[in-house]
């Protein structure tokens, strides 16, 4: 947390809403030692101050993957009606311990930890929805993130992928969660007792998940809240520059011949002119209005067709000078020879035959 106040990140809603996140399970965390610590023993005011809070997880779960996999998200007044399960079950869990003396609680609690509690039909009916509550939210979690990788932005700086990478971590501890609790609720079912074990698990949970952000946010904490910035927003080059980096482009292309090598990347050619690989991109892209891949094979099929006609490869097959101009894949050399051309290798080479 203090990480991200000290620089807070572009992306506020997804900053809201993984605090949020995050407070609840330092919260929930801190309850359940408070049990396993006795604590309630002696601060009886705060004993169950987290009672349902389970039911933020879920949706501040899926808040947060809106936030992080769509650009145009935005928080609404009709999100606070996801906290509603959560305030019928203050109600209702209030209700059920309403005019009981702090003694009567402290047994309660004594005997809770001890031996468990008694599982009750309402009981297990409430947490058994506190179960279907999060997996509802997971999977419509689990849905935006689908809809954001049949929909990509390719060019954003920190990528969809990195984006689900992440958010697949957190869906497993959700698994988790969900899969210990339902564990439990079973042997309570069986023994008729719902026992502390079941409030451990959740706290190993909610503490994995502390440690899972803090690393990430240590290790990358743009990971964690990134923005919807691309590539190419922020690349601002003066004009004399852009003209001389074009120009060193161009002659590796057309006097080195770079292309030949089978395994070029754009990560190679940036080096070669000493920018960033996403400068390079927004040069291609902007001055010469073509991917790198597609200058790429647009030298390469322009040598194919130069070198095709020299009586010295008379003897090699298609595919043989196509490996010298680079291409080292049949289906990749004719898709970018018909894109380049219109015809197809052996079309284009009868044609120039007659």
């Amino acid at each position: 947390m203090v990480l991200f106040l000290i620089k807070p990140p572009t992306n506020k809603k997804a900053l809201t809403a993984l605090m949020l996140l995050l407070a609840t399970v330092l919260a929930i965390t801190i309850n359940n030692l408070w049990y396993a610590g006795h604590l309630y023993r002696s601060i009886q005011s705060i004993a169950g101050f987290t009672r349902g809070m389970t039911l933020f997880l879920g949706p501040l779960f899926y808040l947060y993957t809106l936030s992080i996999v769509k650009a145009d998200f935005k928080f609404r007044w009709s999100h606070l009606l996801h906290l509603v399960p959560y305030l019928l079950a203050w109600v209702l869990i209030s209700e059920q311990n309403r005019g009981m003396e702090r003694e009567d609680i402290v047994v309660l609690l004594d005997e809770f930890v001890a031996n468990g509690r008694p599982a009750g039909p309402l009981f297990l009916t409430r947490y058994s929805l506190y179960i279907v509550h999060l997996l509802v939210y997971f999977f419509l979690a689990r849905k935006q993130m689908k809809l954001s990788v049949v929909n990509p932005k390719n060019d954003l700086i920190i990528s969809v992928s990195q984006r689900i990478g992440w958010l697949k971590l957190l869906t497993w501890l959700l698994i988790f969660l969900a899969a210990s609790q339902s564990f439990f609720i079973v042997k309570a079912l069986s023994t008729g007792y719902y026992n502390i074990y079941g409030n451990f698990a959740l706290t190993l949970t909610t503490s994995a998940f502390v440690y899972m952000a803090a690393y990430q946010a240590i290790l990358n904490k743009d990971s964690l809240l990134p923005d919807f910035q691309t590539k190419y927003s922020s690349v601002n080059i003066d004009e004399g520059k852009r003209q001389g980096l074009i120009k060193q482009l161009l002659s590796l292309f057309e006097t080195e011949k770079i292309f030949i090598n089978p395994n070029l990347k754009a990560s190679d050619v940036a080096e070669r002119l000493k920018v960033p690989t996403h400068v390079l991109s927004t040069l291609i892209n902007k001055d010469l209005n073509k991917t790198f891949f597609e200058l790429l094979n647009q030298y390469r099929v322009e040598e194919f067709i130069r070198i095709a006609a020299d009586p010295k490869y008379a003897k090699y097959s298609i595919m043989g000078i196509a490996n010298e101009v680079g291409f080292n894949s049949k289906s990749s050399f004719n898709t970018a020879f018909k894109k380049h051309s219109g015809l197809t290798p052996s079309e284009y080479l009868k044609q120039a035959a007659n």
